[in-house]
């Protein structure tokens, strides 16, 4: 995403964690538990430097708004779309539409496995 765009304001940091996050399912602090269950990730990941959006249904003031499990973004706010290695070719065809019906150039890629040392390359498939 681009990050200049207004949307992204509100994506959260991750953590990355040598252990698994200890959640306290009793606990009424939302904040806590959404951390530990929704922006924690294996430390191995620590080079990503990630953040994310959450999304709710019909949105929040602190969420991303979606629809039907859909979110809209403005064509200018997608520098690039990639998608996993086990992507459905349903769900690939359907990312492809959404792409071709907005009339976006934005590129696509799939991560793929290298085929010979133990790494994933992008590889650009549109």
């Amino acid at each position: 995403f681009e990050t200049e765009s207004d949307r992204f304001c509100a994506a959260l940091e991750v953590k990355y964690s040598k252990t698994y996050p200890e959640v306290d399912l009793s606990s009424e602090d939302g904040l806590a538990f959404l951390h530990d269950t929704q922006l924690t990730k294996a430390e191995q990941w620590g080079y990503e430097k990630e953040f994310r959006l959450l999304a709710k249904e019909g949105g929040s003031p602190t969420s991303l708004a979606v629809s039907d499990g859909f979110a809209s973004f403005e064509t200018r706010d997608l520098s690039l779309v990639i998608v996993g290695c086990l992507i459905s070719e349903d769900n690939l065809r359907a990312i492809r539409e959404i792409i071709t019906q907005r009339k976006s150039s934005v590129p696509l890629y799939q991560v793929r496995p290298a085929p010979d040392r133990y790494e994933l390359i992008l590889q650009e498939i549109r």
